[in-house]
């Protein structure tokens, strides 16, 4: 129903960047692998292998995603 929506679009550097790892983040969140880069049809291998680990981990640091992560989520 219309009702039920919510604007979800991306208007900062920080939305871009939280959403970047969470989307990484998905497989893991769900049960499909145990680690990030084990998931793959990911880009995360990619930006690994580009940027390095030192990049991707500050990312995170930065960005958390834990206000994505629902743990009562059960699908």
């Amino acid at each position: 129903m219309w009702h039920n929506y919510w604007d979800t679009g991306i208007r900062t550097e920080a939305d871009y960047w939280a959403r970047f790892n969470y989307i990484h983040h998905n497989p893991v969140k769900h049960g499909y692998v145990p680690r990030t880069e084990d998931w793959l049809y990911s880009s995360y291998r990619y930006y690994l292998e580009r940027k390095g680990e030192e990049w991707m981990t500050d990312a995170l640091r930065r960005y958390p995603i834990v206000d994505f992560t629902d743990l009562r989520d059960d699908f």
